[in-house]
């Protein structure tokens, strides 16, 4: 596997994060806005939206304060091919343990909030709502079983959750593949979510070009899942190829960047669909 680029630039991140931060509570807020002056009402979309709003700013927080402290954008000294255990490693443990809890939320409650929007949009169709239905139950269990399952990687030794690196791989659960298959089933699952919608826009009695017009929003969804798969990437480049990839801290950096991103647009995207729809 090759040597990927890291993340250097500590002013650049931190202006990334804030300007998430500012947009994501904008089109929030507009949408709620937009619910007011249409009159449309508030639904359990637009609940689960702002609760979605609420975790993605505390990802935020932990993510900008590991930038401050030095986490994201760090390095780990590197001897014989294997990172050295510093202070900053065992910090950079602390926020990794604090952001891949939120991450399970944020995620969780986007999908739910959208599955949501898609039963107000297009419950008409019996079958549709129940299809709903089950992908909402099913995302619910997803998310738990990858919290729950963050939570107790280590067992009830909590302390060993920022043990060193070293430690940490060879004292708690294989947390490498329990990573990989929650990234995988994140794409899955919005890639599934995203086409829903997709074959009952053709069967609209609409012109051709107006029903390529509307299916052409869901592009938007795509952003999302190019970022889970950017992710994907750098995960398993950086976890499955330490000798091409020693440095923990830089690896680090790039793989809570990247949910960072994902999390933040996928936030948008919610967010448009409510707009454009």
């Amino acid at each position: 596997m090759p040597v990927v680029q890291q993340a250097n630039d500590r002013n650049g991140i931190i202006f990334m994060t804030v300007l998430f931060t500012v947009i994501v509570i904008a089109v929030v807020a507009l949408r709620f806005y937009a619910r007011r002056i249409t009159r449309a009402g508030y639904g359990w979309d637009d609940w689960t939206a702002l609760a979605a709003l609420f975790f993605t700013l505390a990802l935020n927080g932990i993510f900008l304060g590991a930038t401050i402290e030095g986490a994201i954008t760090g390095h780990s000294p590197v001897v014989d091919g294997w990172p050295v255990t510093i202070p900053l490693e065992i910090v950079a443990q602390k926020y990794k343990y604090a952001f891949q809890i939120t991450e399970k939320i944020v995620f969780g409650l986007i999908k739910v909030s959208i599955l949501l929007l898609w039963k107000r949009l297009f419950g008409s169709s019996k079958r549709f709502r129940i299809l709903c239905w089950v992908m909402i139950g099913i995302t619910v269990l997803w998310t738990l079983a990858f919290f729950f399952t963050t939570i107790f990687q280590c067992g009830t030794r909590w302390s060993m959750n920022w043990a060193p690196i070293g430690i940490f791989l060879t004292q708690c659960i294989e947390s490498l593949d329990v990573l990989t298959v929650f990234a995988a089933t994140d794409i899955l699952s919005d890639l599934i979510i995203i086409c829903m919608p997709v074959p009952l826009i053709w069967r609209l009695h609409l012109p051709t070009k107006k029903k390529v017009a509307l299916n052409s929003v869901f592009l938007i969804g795509f952003f999302t899942i190019g970022a889970g798969i950017a992710r994907t990437y750098m995960y398993l480049v950086t976890s499955y190829d330490k000798e091409e990839n020693p440095d923990f801290i830089a690896d680090f950096t790039l793989c809570l960047l990247w949910s960072e991103i994902e999390a933040n647009v996928a936030m948008m995207k919610e967010a448009t669909f409510t707009a454009i729809i």
